[in-house]
């Protein structure tokens, strides 16, 4: 199972890559844990200093940016390979 982490849900972009992210997992058929965290603190421990931002299986992927859904869809499939 993956775990997925949007760090500070609450703005517009980081609500879309959530849903991004979710669709990703959607389409991979697989089972993910998707959590929100608004924690400075858990961003910092992260190196994730600007938001929007995604983390895999606790690996910043992604972060000051929307990624798009291709490359959304390529990560947890590249984290499901390194598991």
């Amino acid at each position: 199972m993956l775990d997925i982490n949007v760090p500070r849900p609450a703005c517009a972009d980081c609500k879309e890559v959530q849903v991004i992210a979710q669709q990703a997992v959607l389409a991979l058929c697989t089972e993910a844990n998707i959590a929100k965290n608004t924690q400075m603190e858990e961003r910092l421990k992260a190196n994730l200093l600007s938001t929007p931002g995604l983390e895999i299986n606790k690996k910043v992927v992604c972060s000051g940016r929307v990624a798009s859904a291709a490359e959304v869809g390529i990560w947890p499939a590249d984290a499901m390979e390194a598991a």
